[in-house]
């Protein structure tokens, strides 16, 4: 990732982005997956979304919110899991040079949630914003292969530590997964 900026991840900075902006920004957000970026994710990379179906049906144990996990094999399949999930919004971890990069703040913006490195303070921090998360029952999602494999057609090995959150705080896990086709 190219850097372009410092961010300090530190205990003094804001994880969990809260407030009214925050909503506002969030609407808009909404607003403008659905005019525009669902019908570019599907119209770039050929998206079909199977099962979708499966949610409607676990409507009563998915009201209070889950953790969804899916293998990380291209720069905008996040678009793709917010459209397969719709109409709901979810946050999720990031590495901390991700939102150094040019893509920081629209990373930010759909919900991430920059993991601090060597502070442990920041790392409580860190902690305490993703329990407030699934606590209130909000969405939350992990890329649990631990980085990104362009276009790698098989699902790799889970770091183990995602499923531990899913287990304290008695959320239902939902597994999805990107393959790909020939054009």
């Amino acid at each position: 990732v190219k850097h372009l900026r410092d961010t300090h991840f530190d205990e003094n900075f804001q994880y969990l982005e809260k407030g009214f902006w925050h909503k506002v920004k969030r609407a808009a957000l909404v607003v403008s997956l659905y005019l525009v970026g669902f019908h570019a994710a599907t119209i770039r990379h050929g998206l079909k979304i199977y099962g979708r179906d499966k949610l409607k049906k676990y409507k009563n144990e998915l009201k209070d919110g889950a953790i969804t996990v899916a293998n990380h094999v291209f720069m905008w399949d996040y678009l793709c899991l917010l459209k397969a999930i719709r109409p709901r919004l979810q946050y999720h971890p990031g590495w901390a040079t991700n939102f150094e990069g040019p893509n920081g703040p629209l990373i930010r913006w759909v919900g991430g949630i920059p993991i601090p490195a060597g502070n442990m303070r920041a790392m409580g921090k860190f902690q305490r914003a993703l329990c407030e998360v699934l606590e209130s029952g909000q969405w939350l999602h992990f890329f649990p292969e631990g980085s990104m494999w362009f276009y790698y057609p098989d699902v790799r090995p889970l770091k183990k530590a995602v499923f531990k959150y899913a287990v304290r705080y008695n959320k239902p896990v939902i597994p999805l997964t990107f393959s790909f086709r020939p054009r």
